[in-house]
């Protein structure tokens, strides 16, 4: 059989445990397009936190981001499909993850707003995501509280903090919001490797 795409992750496919892409991955990937085979990055981040991946590979067709929420051009940064979660949704997602202690981060389309990230008491942001959002060149906005109003381009809320209790809050996600979301639970790249810290996302 031979395979006409290639649907391929980024963190813990073709990065490696340092944080980016083997040669072998890259070779690979040579090959694959050489032999007539579309490769496709497929990620749960968003377009700048892709960057990097993007620039390795010299890659230039659409992909699929925020864990299918959006698809992107990376040559143009033009959104080429969304699928926003429903404003009366996000807001009950964010305010059932405030009766915890972490920062709420809600992934906004950044073609319809300035900035990528909404984030909901800024106060409580962990070092290592500030230092994420830093070196991946990523803006955010900060604030106390929101209101459906500001959701009107949220692709996904989550938290970040320790994976002792992150399996919990996703359990516990998935009980309250049943079918109408998509939950995943996933590590977070941090500036020294070490896996310390997971994020909870919710998708439509």
């Amino acid at each position: 059989m031979k395979y006409r795409i290639i649907a391929l992750d980024i963190d813990g496919t073709l990065y490696d445990s340092t944080g980016r892409p083997s040669r072998k991955n890259l070779q690979a990937i040579r090959r694959a397009r050489q032999a007539g085979v579309m490769v496709v990055l497929c990620t749960g981040r968003g377009l700048k936190e892709s960057r990097s991946a993007i620039n390795a590979m010299g890659y230039r067709e659409p992909l699929v981001l925020a864990n299918g929420a959006l698809v992107s051009d990376p040559t143009t940064s033009r959104t080429l499909h969304r699928a926003v979660m429903a404003p009366h949704l996000s807001m009950a997602v964010i305010e059932y993850l405030m009766q915890g202690d972490d920062a709420v981060l809600v992934l906004l389309d950044p073609q319809r707003v300035s900035e990528d990230y909404l984030v909901v008491r800024p106060e409580r942001l962990t070092a290592n995501t500030r230092w994420w959002f830093e070196h991946v060149g990523t803006t955010w906005r900060g604030v106390s509280r929101v209101s459906e109003a500001d959701l009107h381009h949220a692709v996904r809320v989550g938290i970040v903090g320790p994976g002792s209790h992150m399996s919990v809050t996703t359990a516990r996600l998935r009980e309250r919001f049943g079918m109408d979301v998509f939950v995943q639970h996933f590590m977070a790249v941090t500036e020294s490797g070490a896996i310390s810290e997971t994020i909870s996302g919710v998708t439509p």
